[in-house]
């Protein structure tokens, strides 16, 4: 159909991206197996694309479990459990939001044998072309959550060389991304989540404003969260 067509412009922007894409997903799938390390994906924004840059990538199996689309806000909290009152007080694009998303999609996808060693990662945002309410399109966040067992804890220096790293990577002011990490537990207990064995964890969320067509911001923010795994698994303790 002729609204389908894609420009060259576009159809080159995305297949630099998809390159960029498969080059961290694989680093990640080779680091994470070394470390009997697996990988959960809870989508919402990005709706399963997240998920399609790990399986692009041969042997993916051994460390990607699967991704929960959870477009719907209400599936959110079934499925997910993400905490009731903060969907309806902030709606689904939100940094906590995107933080219980990340650890509920590990608790969701682990198993026995996997002894808690699951990383998380979580998408949430608006793709536009309008606003989403008081929310401007462009406006994403994204979590990952990683046992503390895996990695030693971040500091201010070190959360730093990792942001200026990621930036360098991008080579692009298209969407512009401010990390930040907290430990679990740490939020107000009014938006909590039930405590259990994966209490314990460093939870990094990133806020994107992104730039472009909707497909650009999707793209982008799969980028963006494979870039800063790329950098955080590069500290992956066995």
């Amino acid at each position: 159909m002729p609204g389908n067509t894609m420009s060259a412009p576009e159809a080159t922007t995305i297949g630099v991206m998809e390159d960029r894409c498969d080059e961290a997903a694989a680093v990640i799938l080779r680091r994470c197996r070394a470390a009997r390390v697996w990988i959960a994906a809870a989508e919402s924004l990005t709706g399963g694309l997240l998920a399609d840059a790990f399986v692009r990538i041969p042997g993916a199996s051994t460390v990607f479990l699967g991704s929960a689309v959870t477009y719907d806000i209400a599936a959110k909290a079934s499925i997910l459990r993400v905490n009731e009152a903060l969907l309806r007080r902030e709606g689904a694009v939100h940094p906590m939001v995107a933080a219980q998303m990340a650890s509920s999609t590990a608790r969701l996808y682990d198993q026995a044998a996997y002894r808690h060693r699951v990383i998380g990662l979580s998408t949430t945002g608006v793709a536009g072309p309008g606003p989403d309410g008081d929310k401007p399109a462009g406006l994403v966040y994204v979590g990952i959550s990683v046992p503390v067992t895996l990695m030693p804890e971040p500091g201010q220096r070190a959360d730093a060389e990792l942001d200026s790293r990621g930036r360098s990577m991008v080579g692009s002011s298209a969407c512009d991304t401010q990390w930040s990490w907290t430990r679990s537990g740490a939020a107000d207990g009014r938006d909590a989540q039930p405590r259990d064995s994966f209490a314990d964890r460093v939870i990094w969320v990133g806020q994107l404003h992104g730039a472009g067509s909707r497909e650009d911001i999707r793209r982008f923010t799969v980028l963006r969260t494979l870039q800063k795994l790329s950098l955080l698994t590069a500290n992956l303790q066995e």
